[in-house]
């Protein structure tokens, strides 16, 4: 989490659960709510990001797991991954919040509270649920402090905003379909261990919602099934072009 593992977890020297090596995310929550009471920016991120994550399983943890078994009878070869996904999914959120289904107005406000307290991440996620109502300064401005600031979760979110061809003024040319992984690749390989890989939120989502489930990371996955063969060294690229941009070095 940084700043120091947000002061040593307040003094108290425990270390500090992350969304990736938490195994629950109600006792999560618990040691992020002090912290967000103080606005700590990524505090306020790391709630959204839970809420995320536990939403469709809190509406009815029985349908969750109904529909992974009937996805596993549909996709014999990816059984193996939604059944390790749904266990993993079960510890994460069967406590949070005593098991009650979560408002979407919860993930909202906390995005939005993190935004205000300075979070590019968070600004980020809400200018991509906004859809077209942002402008080419707004999507620069995002893109600078996301390089400037060498946020990986921050850079990563950048994927799903540079998807629009020509997004942007001053990064047009690194936007589109193909471009959007560059941006989340360079992430990945400037992230923390288990940022991209099979067991991180990113490869969860297109292993139960787009059947991807036999890669080990993202970028094996990216060039695989998106930029393939010779298009490979385009990718690498568009990289460097971003990396020149950035203040991250490797």
């Amino acid at each position: 989490m940084s700043k120091t593992e947000a002061a040593n977890h307040q003094e108290g020297r425990e270390p500090l659960l992350t969304i990736d090596s938490a195994s629950s995310y109600e006792d999560l929550k618990a040691q992020l709510e002090p912290l967000a009471d103080t606005d700590y920016p990524v505090a306020l991120r790391t709630l959204a990001q839970i809420y995320e994550y536990c939403a469709n399983y809190a509406v009815s943890p029985e349908m969750f797991h109904q529909a992974r078994e009937a996805m596993s009878e549909l996709v014999p070869e990816n059984a193996e991954a939604y059944m390790r996904i749904a266990k993993t999914v079960d510890t994460r959120c069967s406590r949070l919040d005593g098991g009650d289904p979560i408002p979407m107005e919860l993930r909202q406000l906390s995005l939005m509270q993190a935004a205000e307290a300075g979070d590019t991440y968070s600004r980020i996620k809400l200018a991509v649920m906004s859809g077209d109502n942002v402008s080419p300064g707004e999507i620069d401005a995002m893109v600078d402090d996301a390089l400037m600031g060498g946020d990986p979760q921050a850079i990563l979110a950048l994927g799903d905003l540079m998807a629009m061809p020509g997004a942007g003024e001053k990064y047009a040319e690194f936007s589109g379909t193909g471009a959007q992984f560059a941006w989340m690749v360079f992430a990945c390989r400037n992230g923390p261990p288990g940022l991209c890989d099979r067991n991180s939120h990113l490869m969860t989502n297109l292993c139960l919602y787009q059947g991807t489930c036999r890669y080990q990371n993202l970028e094996e996955y990216v060039r695989t099934e998106v930029f393939t063969g010779e298009q490979s060294g385009k990718l690498d690229q568009i990289i460097r072009q971003i990396q020149d941009r950035s203040q991250i070095a490797y």
